[in-house]
């Protein structure tokens, strides 16, 4: 049952860095740019998940689970091999990808949209800064990862830019103004 919602939450955690990326394109109106290599931001995380619930066989993404006893409890640590390397290559590809397709979008935008770039880039931010801290090692609580923590965090900087930018809400009423903009 454990392995069950395991691979469950590595999809669910796999499917952001595409996601990200998507939203990044399609915010600043690049998508259409860039349609054709749309389909390998879905293949290669379902290919890395499939790896990842397969690994029983071939050890590629999980090389060793380590049983770790907490304060009455036990963490099942994992110790990440090739391809889960490869994975976090390719989502911090992505994510960094994104990022850089916001802020070149930044310097050319009218402030609102600059507020809205901070907003989400400050989301962004907060769930890069956690994931590296928890992959490289730097654990603030022992076998902890921050990772899914900081979901809430990221979401209180998005939640901001949603209320007091309305973020999502203001691309058609500056329209004509965005269009100059590209």
């Amino acid at each position: 049952v454990k392995d069950f919602w395991k691979n469950v939450a590595h999809l669910c955690i796999a499917s952001v860095p595409p996601l990200w990326l998507l939203f990044a394109l399609y915010f600043t109106e690049r998508a259409a740019q860039y349609q054709r290599y749309l389909i390998f931001l879905v293949v290669l995380p379902l290919i890395f998940w499939v790896l990842n619930i397969t690994n029983p066989w071939h050890l590629l993404f999980w090389v060793d689970v380590e049983v770790v006893q907490g304060d009455g409890f036990q963490i099942f640590w994992r110790k990440p091999g090739p391809v889960f390397w490869l994975n976090m290559a390719w989502g911090d590809l992505q994510i960094l990808v994104g990022v850089v397709v916001l802020i070149k979008q930044f310097f050319g935008a009218p402030n609102i949209y600059r507020h809205q770039i901070m907003a989400t880039l400050l989301g962004v931010s907060i769930f890069w800064i956690a994931k590296f801290l928890s992959v490289w090692g730097i654990e603030t609580i022992p076998h902890f990862d921050l990772t899914p923590s900081s979901f809430a965090l990221s979401g209180i900087a998005f939640f901001w830019g949603f209320i007091k930018y309305q973020l999502m809400d203001v691309m058609k009423e500056y329209e004509p103004e965005f269009d100059q903009m590209l």
